[in-house]
């Protein structure tokens, strides 16, 4: 039997081809799941889950004790110490966490019980991550008082931002300054006055009476137990058993001495598990 050589030769070039092909798609695949700090465009699909409570009190891959009450994550490549905006594409609520852990898991981020919590997903959902530049560090350890209580989302502007947005008032108050005003705009500015002084006053009324909520009344305390696990983990140490005066039993109070209008968020968010809870005085 006849060998053909150049048969033999061309089958070889065809197999590395071949496999530099193979190279060049792996390669590919690599630098689409890579993720960067300076990254603060790209979009990424993943799935949120959140840890079990077992894990309160280990240390974390990096060296950090876990706890459920901290905007935290766990990921399996995104580097320790890195920011990310994680959106829940359902309701549009947002949450950015820090990553202090590795999840051994690919296209999954595992957040707290606190994280999860405030994009509404309970158990596991479908997410978009985007990773966030360092300058978000005092939006992430202020969250809490930059989202929007309505809509979940976050009010997204960096110091910087902040410092230019004021500069740009007092330049447009310097111009008005300059020239004298017309006497349209002087009823117009004794209006806008009087609507602040109201305003003001109104404000001063509503920051000097402070809200708790009730959550139930005339339980057991075995009842009462189970009333707390109820509500979110960073909830549950502001709960409070009094005695009941009516009933002799325990009656179930939130004790939040927030404004009235923070009050009534909050008892937005748990109408489902107390549906019968009031808004009452802080004492």
């Amino acid at each position: 039997m006849d060998f053909d050589f150049k048969h033999i030769g061309f089958l070889r070039t065809a197999k590395r081809w071949w496999l530099a092909a193979l190279a060049a798609l792996a390669f590919v695949t690599a630098e689409a799941q890579s993720f960067s700090n300076d990254d603060t465009v790209t979009v990424y699909n993943a799935t949120a889950t959140y840890y079990a409570d077992k894990f309160v009190g280990r240390k974390t891959s990096s060296g950090e004790i876990f706890t459920q009450d901290k905007y935290t994550a766990a990921h399996h490549t995104i580097k320790f110490g890195t920011l990310v905006l994680v959106t829940n594409p359902k309701n549009g609520k947002e949450v950015i966490v820090k990553v202090n852990d590795r999840c051994p898991r690919r296209g999954i981020i595992d957040l707290t019980r606190k994280g999860i919590g405030a994009i509404g997903i309970k158990g596991s959902g479908k997410v978009t991550i985007r990773i966030l530049p360092s300058s978000y560090q005092y939006a992430w350890e202020h969250q809490d008082e930059i989202r929007e209580l309505e809509s979940g989302r976050l009010v997204l502007t960096t110091e910087a931002e902040t410092s230019l947005s004021s500069d740009n008032k007092k330049e447009v108050t310097d111009k008005q300054q300059k020239s004298p005003p017309t006497p349209i705009e002087t009823v117009s500015q004794e209006r806008q006055s009087k609507t602040a002084k109201r305003t003001e006053t109104a404000e001063k009324k509503e920051s000097a009476t402070r809200y708790d909520i009730l959550l139930a009344t005339g339980i057991a305390r075995s009842q009462a137990e189970r009333q707390t696990n109820k509500l979110p983990m960073h909830l549950r140490e502001s709960v409070q058993k009094r005695p009941d005066q009516m009933s002799g039993k325990l009656k179930l109070i939130l004790s939040l001495g927030v404004s009235e209008k923070k009050a009534k968020a909050i008892q937005r968010t748990l109408k489902q598990s107390f549906p019968n809870s009031q808004l009452i005085a802080n004492e």
